[in-house]
């Protein structure tokens, strides 16, 4: 299993000023894509810390080294001169990046946001880089991200801005470390009431025995109503969903059947509906819905499906997007396997986050709305009667069509506002 080593660049981080969260947000995704990560290190703005620290992951043989902070224009944006330093490399324009930098500063200086479209030497800092790499496009921000390799280390730089860290990460990083993938991260939380930590010790410990390719760990959350309440984290990683999620079943089975033969309870309902939940067909990360806003002029592209017997909604077409997957990619392969209807998308116009719940209100994850426009389509759509329908409609017919909730939402914020205020 390769293993990951992450550090934080930046005095902010160190004197309380700011909460490390890219950390936090790093660990956890490159956990879920089955890989270790081994430590995290927080350093300051300061180009002998930031080479020593790359020196030192380095000699501990990492494979993939991520750093986050330290890319943009100002002086105390350190981290690609510590960086070059650590590798015995110059620093050199890189003309890839430079245009990168470029077109960014222009989508800005058009949209009236900036006196002049100049590249200035703090513009033109963001793209000299360490000899030998390669630039990552940032669409949220203006400094790309770094990619390079020193020996069989593969070194990654993503910019502070969380926004700009994350968007960088799922769309350039995730399609690289995808294709290498040899194993399946699973994870279940159950909550126990009436017994506290010390008790559970070693009854954890008796189900390790006989589950060592498991991790547990138990979370005290404090006392409600005078009850010590704990949450126990199972998680293993596998070469195969399967058996990571049987693992987990496994053990989670032994551990319940001795805490409430110790007098324990444990949460059924929760610890029921995570286990089916992880069960379900879903793809491997990110665990992200798709849906896509056709529109063609003053037509937009609804699907109609089923919820309830004898009651049918309006629904954008969509579904998930699959490991190392881009949104864009994600959104033509759903609309093609959905409704038959080749499309090419040249414009998004907004993307919206929403948190989703599983009947018990527990399990929540975030799928994304994303509206497209479409230049071209071709072909010719394809429905069921007995399951689904597609259509155009004119945007003045919406207003009539009984939708789902969040198609709805999509809809009003895009078109309704507008005929709402006529």
């Amino acid at each position: 299993m390769d293993i990951y080593e992450i550090i934080s660049v930046g005095n902010e981080l160190l004197n309380g000023k700011t909460l490390n969260t890219n950390a936090h947000w790093l660990a956890k995704a490159i956990t879920e894509l089955g890989y270790f990560v081994r430590r995290c290190t927080v350093i300051r703005d300061d180009i002998e810390e930031i080479s020593s620290a790359v020196r030192e992951s380095f000699e501990r043989r990492v494979d993939w080294l991520i750093i986050s902070g330290g890319l943009g224009p100002t002086y105390d944006d350190k981290t690609l001169k510590g960086l070059a330093k650590s590798l015995d490399r110059e620093l050199v324009l890189n003309e890839d990046a430079l245009r990168m930098v470029k077109k960014k500063y222009t989508e800005i200086f058009d949209h009236g946001l900036l006196k002049t479209v100049e590249l200035t030497p703090e513009r033109i800092k963001m793209a000299t880089l360490p000899e030998g790499s390669k630039p990552l496009p940032n669409p949220v921000g203006t400094a790309p991200g770094v990619l390079l390799r020193k020996g069989s280390m593969n070194i990654i730089c993503l910019p502070g801005v969380p926004s700009e860290m994350k968007t960088l990460f799922k769309e350039s990083i995730i399609p690289i470390i995808a294709k290498i993938r040899k194993g399946f991260y699973r994870e279940n939380n159950v909550f126990i009431t009436g017994i506290v930590e010390s008790e559970l010790a070693p009854l954890i410990e008796r189900v390790l025995k006989s589950n060592p390719l498991v991790y547990i760990k138990s979370h005290p959350k404090g006392r409600e109503e005078g009850v010590s309440k704990i949450e126990i984290q199972v998680t293993t990683t596998a070469e195969k969903p399967s058996i990571a999620l049987k693992r987990i079943e496994v053990a989670l089975e032994q551990l319940v059947s001795l805490i409430v033969e110790y007098g324990g309870k444990v949460d059924e309902k929760s610890t029921r509906s995570k286990i089916e939940m992880l069960k379900r067909e879903y793809p491997e990360y990110p665990m992200v819905g798709v849906g896509a806003l056709i529109k063609q002029n003053d037509s937009v592209l609804l699907v109609k499906r089923a919820h309830k017997p004898g009651k049918c909604k309006w629904a954008l077409p969509g579904g998930l997007l699959k490991l190392g997957e881009t949104i864009k990619d994600a959104v033509k392969r759903e609309v093609k396997e959905e409704v038959g209807l080749k499309v090419e998308l040249v414009d998004l116009i907004d993307v919206s986050d929403y948190i989703v719940f599983d009947d018990e209100n527990r399990i929540r994850f975030h799928s994304l709305i994303l509206n497209f426009l479409a230049n071209r389509i071709d072909g010719e759509i394809r429905g069921s009667e007995e399951s689904s329908h597609v259509n155009w409609f004119k945007v003045e017919e919406l207003n009539s069509l009984e939708m789902t909730s969040t198609t709805e939402k999509l809809l009003k914020d895009y078109f309704m506002k507008d005929q709402d205020n006529q």
